[in-house]
């Protein structure tokens, strides 16, 4: 509704300039016009339209100068991909405007904008050194100016993302001790940054450091500012955490943080990510010896299972033979084999259920009257 609104309002304004429609009550001016070509990209970029977009906006240079035409007109052939024109309009902005008469955030993202975009033109020769020195710049800056108002941190955390990530895909073929080094050197140098230690908690789950997952996900969590952490982030930050506690046999501590955590990873995560959080919640409860909960949580899942109409997978077969296990244990033969026959009735199922099979003892012969 508010970009269809916008387009009738673009209409009428090129109807009323270029046509002679209206009759004019002096109200409106051509810098209204320009603002509508704004508002109006701002709308058709949400939408994908990133080509009408850039149109319009030209359009709306056409009629007034002023900054913001700029800042959308750049947004809408970056995420075009369309790197020729991206370049001209970079250049022509830092023409006509510069760090002190500009919004000074704005003005930062379009220097690392400058960056991907010459990236993208296959301008590399220096990247890596540009970037880094454009990313010290922007982490110094916060140093010196801690206090930047939520609203212009926002367009701060931007200009640093983009630099970030640019970084993040020239190391990205690195082997894995050169990647921990340069992350680890971030750290040292600028501990209150987040993206560091989200990309090693990552890294350290590659190669199964969990002790280190488990240091670098809490920091970021505790560096990264929580009205502007993605939900998915978070909660795929919390997932390491309990899954780390897991590995490190560390039952207790990760069912309280499993606990404390379900609620909003339910929320945050779609169906495949929250059943595995779920798979390793109902393996902490398994290690543990804690049947009620395990019991409950994979009912919880199974109930998922049943709503997304998902097929028998790995993930299913598992919390089968850790509830089998469990009931097991617990004496309760009965149940605990009619798990275990579940994954035996499948030909590709894995061994441990064979060897359960030989192992276990059956139930008695009274139990099947109850």
């Amino acid at each position: 509704m508010l970009s269809g609104l916008y387009e009738q309002s673009f209409h009428a304004f090129q109807a009323y300039y270029e046509e002679g429609s209206y009759e004019s009550d002096y109200l409106g001016s051509r810098h209204n016009w320009a603002m509508c070509c704004n508002n109006y990209s701002i709308e058709l970029i949400k939408n994908g339209c990133y080509g009408t977009a850039a149109n319009v906006i030209h359009i709306g240079l056409q009629n007034s100068e002023f900054e913001e035409l700029h800042h959308t007109l750049l947004d809408a052939l970056i995420k075009q991909e369309n790197y020729v024109d991206a370049k001209a309009a970079l250049t022509k902005f830092f023409h006509t405007y510069t760090a002190e008469d500009s919004n000074f955030y704005l003005y930062l993202k379009h220097q690392s904008d400058y960056l991907v975009v010459k990236n993208g033109l296959g301008e590399t020769e220096n990247i890596a050194d540009e970037a880094q020195e454009l990313l010290i710049k922007i982490y110094q800056h916060y140093i010196e100016n801690p206090d930047i108002s939520d609203y212009d941190f926002r367009d701060y955390e931007a200009a640093k993302n983009t630099v970030e990530g640019l970084l993040y895909d020239i190391y990205d073929d690195e082997p894995h001790d050169v990647k921990i080094a340069y992350y680890t050197h971030i750290i040292e140098q600028y501990p209150h940054e987040a993206h560091a230690p989200y990309v090693l908690m990552q890294i350290y789950n590659e190669v199964e450091d969990y002790k280190n997952v488990n240091h670098t996900a809490r920091l970021y969590l505790g560096n990264k500012k929580e009205f502007i952490i993605n939900a998915f982030d978070k909660a795929k930050t919390l997932y390491m955490i309990m899954k780390s506690h897991y590995f490190m046999e560390e039952y207790s501590a990760g069912i309280d943080f499993f606990t404390a955590h379900d609620s909003y990873c339910e929320d945050a995560f779609d169906a495949p990510e929250y059943l595995q959080w779920l798979l390793y919640g109902i393996k902490l409860f398994a290690a543990d010896n804690q049947l009620e909960p395990l019991l409950r949580y994979s009912n919880k899942l199974k109930h998922i299972y049943e709503t997304e109409d998902r097929g028998y997978d790995d993930t299913s077969e598992e919390v089968h033979l850790l509830v089998a296990k469990a009931l097991y244990v617990s004496g309760d033969l009965k149940q605990a084999h009619q798990h275990l026959d579940i994954v035996l009735g499948y030909s590709d199922h894995v061994a441990l259920a064979d060897e359960y099979k030989k192992n276990w003892k059956k139930p008695g012969l009274f139990s099947k009257l109850f």
